[in-house]
């Protein structure tokens, strides 16, 4: 193309194309666009091959393949675009003192970055929680516990120093001083307690220690009220102890000195003391011996063995809410309680019998200190009489055999008792309930027993919780199972089936039966209901009494019978057969005025020894055949008699058919299309 060297001016701008160069009015160029909104506008790429130089560059994506020379790069607050691409190289701080580069933003791609074992966890809260897969430290990079400041790597108390640690399961570790201004928990391993720094608060009596003899000072000086349930020990020797308002509690051990006062109670007091009261009352008094008599009332108790009572009258009155003896005898009787609605025994631990009349104890106290299960104490009562009946009546009447119920050894009243003997146990109820035996009748729980029955070593009988009874055999899956021969002398009666292994022997039998029967029946069976099936019947009577009826009541001279009506197959004694009739009509031979039969032939006055010559056989007919009577007049086959109206109204005609026209006296035959006179 020529060169032009020419010189253009346009006042009102340039256009090329519709968009392939704007030079717009304002100075503005656009190139791929019409609208250009800025000094130089270029929609699309743009390559410069040369120096560009921009006191400020906008761009969307800024892509250095090579190299870029870039003084500063001022991204404001933010940065504004799809993103920065940066082949390779180093991001660098502006101050190399501080070296600190912030981004922004999701950080998951960058790499070479140290690793944490810190995870982001969301427990569905709303809100996102962190998690440390290990061991946390601080000021220590040798961590032992899930948190741990400073310390060592000896977890021990003794080995770890100078730090805390804590573990997942609520342990703390401090090898310092714990500064708290309140402690919440139980205590009771809290050890190395300084006494002296406890400065506030009270400890409850129960919380006091029981001090050693050794731990007491020898002097003390006391102002005011001394208040305790038991003194032990020596007491302080002193001249004389004044207390105004007295003292309360037990002194047990000596006392030096005069007592110048009123003991309201002097409890427990051993040696020689010279005591003389008016009416001593106490709680406990400890003596080694009584001199002389005590008049009066002694109110409280009295502990400790009295070797001899004696010189008690007759109709002494002694009321002893709690004794302890050694062996007590008594020639007639001990009454305890003033009436009939007081008064028990307690024999054992506990001072009293917890509601019952005679209560025997012989559990362990599992609540006192150094208690000891070496021995194990058993609690027996024995009733024994050697040549008489040994009795426990238990019951509501004063007289033994009232309303009462007894348990006896020994009977010796063997007239009302026949089965009972002097070797013999026996209940008796003597009145009119029952004897009632429950398992399980307190609170409910598992593995509940059964009733068994022994001889010795060998098993009787079984009864379990479930009500299933064994004989022979403890442990019956049924109601009733036996092991063994069972023999019933009266009637036995069963609801529900019943099913039979082996084999059975009766002598009479009433019953519906499914299975075998094997052997010989003798009797009658009644099968007025349900099917019976006979492999060979043989009935040796013809008579009323040897009559077959199935299906149907018999009556008349029948002898078998099968259903009544027009649904009856009978046998008479005679041999007349009935198909589907209710009589004979004085028809000697079979009868069935409504059935239909079918044959593969059919002979008439033939023998059985003869073969039938074609499909119906007449041949001897009258021939003289002597089993057949009255014949040899009527030797003669007679076909149907019917009327002319009664041949027009046939249907089911196929051809073949014969009657006799009983209008026209003729026989007639069917072709198959019209009836033909035969002659």
């Amino acid at each position: 193309m020529a060169n032009f060297n020419k010189q253009f001016n346009f006042r009102n701008g340039v256009q090329v194309d519709d968009d392939n160069l704007v030079v717009s009015s304002t100075g503005l160029v656009g190139i791929g666009t019409t609208i250009p909104t800025e000094v130089l506008d270029v929609r699309g790429n743009a390559k410069i091959s040369g120096f560009s130089s921009a006191t400020s560059t906008f761009t969307d994506v800024l892509t250095v393949f090579n190299s870029a020379e870039i003084e500063t790069i001022n991204l404001g607050t933010k940065l504004v675009g799809s993103g920065v691409s940066i082949a390779s190289g180093i991001i660098s701080a502006a101050d190399p003192a501080t070296g600190i580069v912030t981004y922004f933003g999701d950080a998951r791609f960058l790499s070479g970055m140290p690793t944490s074992q810190w995870i982001d966890v969301d427990a569905g809260l709303g809100f996102t929680s962190i998690y440390n897969r290990g061991f946390v430290g601080i000021s220590t990079i040798d961590p032992r516990f899930d948190l741990q400041i400073g310390g060592s790597a000896d977890t021990t108390l003794a080995g770890f120093t100078t730090g805390v640690g804590i573990s997942s399961v609520g342990n703390v570790l401090i090898t310092g001083i714990t500064t708290s201004g309140k402690f919440v928990g139980v205590g009771s391993e809290l050890t190395q307690l300084n006494a002296d720094n406890i400065v506030s608060g009270t400890i409850t009596n129960d919380r006091i220690p029981v001090l050693e003899s050794s731990k007491i000072p020898n002097n003390i000086s006391l102002t005011g009220i001394v208040t305790a349930n038991k003194f032990i020990g020596n007491f302080i020797e002193v001249g004389v102890i004044t207390a105004t308002s007295g003292f309360t509690g037990n002194i047990t051990g000596n006392v030096t000195g005069n007592v110048t006062g009123t003991a309201t109670t002097a409890l427990s007091l051993t040696g020689s003391p010279n005591i003389i009261v008016g009416i001593l009352t106490a709680n406990a008094v400890a003596a080694s011996s009584f001199i002389g008599g005590i008049t009066g009332d002694v109110t409280g108790n009295l502990s400790g063995t009295a070797t001899t009572a004696t010189s008690l009258t007759s109709n002494a009155d002694v009321d002893i809410a709690d004794l302890t003896v050694g062996v007590a005898t008594v020639s007639s009787f001990v009454g305890l309680g003033t009436d009939y609605l007081t008064g028990s025994i307690a024999i054992g631990g506990n001072t009293n019998s917890n509601g019952n009349d005679i209560y025997i104890n012989r559990a362990f106290d599992r609540t006192a200190a150094g208690i000891t299960t070496t021995f194990v104490a058993n609690a027996r009562i024995k009733l024994w009489s050697d040549i008489g009946e040994s009795t426990i009546t238990i019951g509501t009447s004063e007289s033994d055999i009232g309303v009462n119920g007894q348990i006896k050894y020994g009977n010796r009243n063997l007239g009302s008792f026949p089965y009972s003997n002097e070797e013999s146990l026996d209940f008796i109820n003597y009145g009119n309930g029952s004897i009632n035996n429950y398992l399980q009748a307190g609170t409910v729980g598992v593995d509940t027993g059964s009733y068994f029955w022994h001889y010795k070593t060998d098993v009787l009988a079984a009864l379990t919780y479930e009500g299933n009874l064994g004989i022979g055999l403890t442990n019956p899956v049924h109601r009733l199972s036996v092991l063994g021969i069972s023999t019933f002398t009266g009637d036995a009666h069963f609801n529900g089936n019943v099913t039979i292994d082996g084999t059975i022997d009766l002598s009479t039998l009433s019953a519906d039966l499914t299975g075998n029967v094997t052997g010989n029946l003798t009797g009658n069976v009644d099968g007025s209901a349900g099917i019976s099936t006979f492999n060979n019947l043989s009935v040796t009577q013809v008579t009323r009494t040897g009559q077959i009826g199935v299906g149907t009541d018999l009556s008349g001279n029948k002898i078998f019978a099968v259903n009544s009506g027009s649904q009856s197959f009978t046998i008479e004694a005679n041999g007349s057969v009935g198909i589907k009739t209710t009589g004979f009509h004085y028809v000697n031979g079979i009868n069935a005025p409504i059935a239909t039969s079918v044959f593969g032939t059919i002979g008439v006055a033939t023998d059985r020894l003869d073969n039938n010559s074609c499909a119906v056989d007449f041949g001897k007919v009258g021939s003289g055949y002597s089993t057949i009577t009255d014949v040899t007049t009527r030797e003669f086959m007679r076909v149907p008699r019917v009327t002319a109206a009664q041949i027009a109204a046939f249907t089911g005609l196929i051809g073949g058919e014969i009657v006799y026209d009983t209008d026209n006296n003729v026989h007639k035959g069917y072709n198959g299309t019209t009836w033909n006179n035969l002659y």
